[in-house]
């Protein structure tokens, strides 16, 4: 991944915050060749960045801050992560085959939690619940209850987490995926901004994107 944006940052030495018009057709660009070739694997989409970014360094031709504490090739390291960053999120609103690979990750997530846990599983953290009531106690049968589609108990169980603990980040992001399953989109994405508040992570806005999305739908 680093020498991935070492190469992006070469080719946005110059870029302009005026080129919101390019940043579209650089989108649109990435989407077909990840329409054609998403089967490929996970890194498909770092490889049609890469193959096309180049096409576009002409458009991009503001020069960066030349009396910047920070050398230009870091500052075209931290645009490049940018730019592709926005057309991720781009991607998720407009490209059809990124937003559904997208979802396939999810999915592939949930059944992976569900293998990881059985009913004997169940029973057992119910046990330890009963003479221990913690907060990762309930949080793991809430996982187990949302892995298995029981998304009534696993509610209960995130809304119990979260009186224990207010701030709890898992039991938000699942709650609000949970909502997501639910259709409650609102609900989600009412939950995702309130952890990219308090965490700043910017994948979470990628999920917000999806929820945005679907409620259009």
């Amino acid at each position: 991944m680093n020498n991935f944006f070492s190469i992006v940052s070469l080719f946005f030495i110059s870029i302009s915050i005026y080129g919101q018009e390019y940043k579209e057709k650089l989108s649109n660009d990435v989407c077909k060749c990840f329409t054609e070739n998403n089967k490929k694997g996970i890194n498909t989409l770092e490889n049609c960045f890469t193959q096309n970014i180049g096409n576009y360094r002409n458009e991009f031709d503001k020069l960066i801050d030349k009396n910047s504490s920070i050398s230009e090739y870091e500052q075209g390291e931290i645009i490049g992560k940018k730019i592709f960053f926005e057309m991720q999120q781009n991607l998720i609103q407009k490209c059809d085959a990124y937003f559904l690979f997208f979802e396939n990750l999810r999915e592939q997530s949930i059944l992976a939690m569900k293998k990881k846990y059985s009913q004997s599983k169940m029973d057992s953290i119910t046990t330890l619940i009963s003479k221990n009531k913690t907060t990762d106690l309930i949080w793991e049968r809430a996982n187990l209850y949302f892995a298995n589609s029981e998304l009534k108990n696993a509610e209960i169980d995130y809304q119990e987490c979260l009186k224990m603990d207010p701030n709890h980040i898992p039991s938000m992001f699942f709650l609000g995926w949970l909502h997501e399953r639910n259709k409650n989109y609102s609900k989600a994405i009412e939950l995702y901004k309130i952890i990219l508040n308090a965490t700043k992570k910017q994948e979470i806005v990628l999920f917000i994107e999806i929820a945005t999305r679907k409620s259009k739908e």
